[in-house]
């Protein structure tokens, strides 16, 4: 029976059939819908998954002391964070959580990741949208468009990535879900099932997280030092504490490569940053892991020639469009459950595909 369910939520709440069916082979979606389904009724499950997005607050944004800025933005675009909830990603949380982006990256950009991702604890926000009208774009999609792009000369004025700057690729810190069916699947990722249950019971009474995330900025403060994430001063900063690098002779050839290494041309600085980078990332921490990781990040290569995502990004080109067209071919099948009306004290409005609701949701 969950395995429908959760079929048939995810060709509803998607763009990308190849999503659907991707997210379908996974444990995670259908790990999450089982626990939406017991505490919210299949049919409020859906509506939790239009009228909230996620936010992932990333390791570059806690070294920069940026948290009251993103969300200082995120409230005045409409949104109220309901779930707030320290988190530090590992190795292989990278790779499942990006499994469908990653496939096309670099190794040195990889390797990058792995240095700056974990430095850090980050902080997840489930945020539900108080501005969803009738025939509203889901919350997760208008928030991924609150984000910005991760190319920064697709950034426009009003988006949390331009307005934090640098112009960096891979320090853009924030993620957020593309669509509803990744809110599910991140649900089913990142937590396991008792934690899950907990979210979903604080989405449900629908309160105000924001002492949550101040607790959570305060302990993330005091665990990361700060860093300006400049690269200029940074790569000053990491010439000087190569050239005290032993033995002599890799200090001097790692030295030869980061000479004026931000004033090539891109393909120059590429090939210097792979040469440097396979000297010098085992010291990474000696030399100060994030000024290691803005250097290499501003120069580095992040993806091989030829290289596609397994899934486009579905927010942009024609977005809009092809949900409406989705909304009004996908039926999903409403199974009442022993739990329903659980939302319903919840005071939660249900809302169909392609409608939003005129308050909370």
């Amino acid at each position: 029976m969950i395995e429908a369910q959760t079929r048939a939520i995810l060709d509803a709440t998607t763009v990308l059939p190849d999503k659907a069916r991707f997210f379908n082979g996974e444990p995670f979606a259908r790990e999450a819908m089982r626990d939406l389904v017991d505490l919210a009724g299949e049919a409020h499950a859906r509506d939790l998954l239009l009228t909230h997005g996620t936010i992932l607050i990333k390791s570059e944004s806690i070294a920069l002391r940026v948290v009251e800025r993103i969300e200082a933005r995120i409230r005045a675009a409409g949104f109220t964070p309901v779930f707030a909830h320290s988190l530090r990603l590992d190795r292989k949380d990278i790779r499942l959580l990006w499994l469908y982006v990653l496939n096309g990256a670099t190794l040195e950009r990889l390797d990058l990741l792995d240095l700056f991702k974990p430095a850090a604890t980050g902080i997840l926000l489930i945020c539900r949208d108080d501005r969803m009208r009738h025939d509203a774009i889901p919350a997760a999609v208008r928030l991924q468009r609150l984000k910005g792009s991760t190319m920064p000369a697709q950034r426009e004025p009003g988006q949390i990535r331009f307005e934090l700057g640098p112009n960096n690729r891979l320090l853009n810190f924030v993620h957020a879900a593309d669509e509803p069916a990744d809110v599910l699947r991140e649900l089913g990722l990142l937590f396991d099932r008792p934690a899950r249950r907990t979210l979903i019971s604080r989405l449900l009474e629908g309160n105000d997280a924001g002492e949550e995330l101040q607790r959570a900025r305060r302990q993330a403060y005091a665990a990361c030092p700060a860093h300006d994430l400049e690269p200029v001063p940074a790569l000053e900063r990491l010439r000087r504490r190569v050239a005290w690098l032993d033995p002599p002779a890799l200090a001097a050839a790692a030295l030869t490569q980061l000479d004026g290494l931000l004033s090539l041309a891109p393909a120059d600085a590429e090939r210097a940053w792979r040469e440097v980078h396979a000297l010098l990332w085992p010291h990474a921490d000696q030399l100060g892991l994030w000024d290691y990781v803005v250097v290499g990040s501003s120069v580095c290569e992040h993806d091989p020639a030829g290289a596609t995502r397994v899934l486009p990004d579905p927010v942009h080109g024609g977005w809009d469009e092809a949900w409406l067209q989705r909304s009004a071919s996908v039926a999903v099948p409403v199974v009442r459950s022993a739990s329903h009306d659980r939302f319903e004290d919840a005071k939660v409005q249900s809302i169909e595909l392609g409608q939003g609701s005129n308050g909370k949701g």
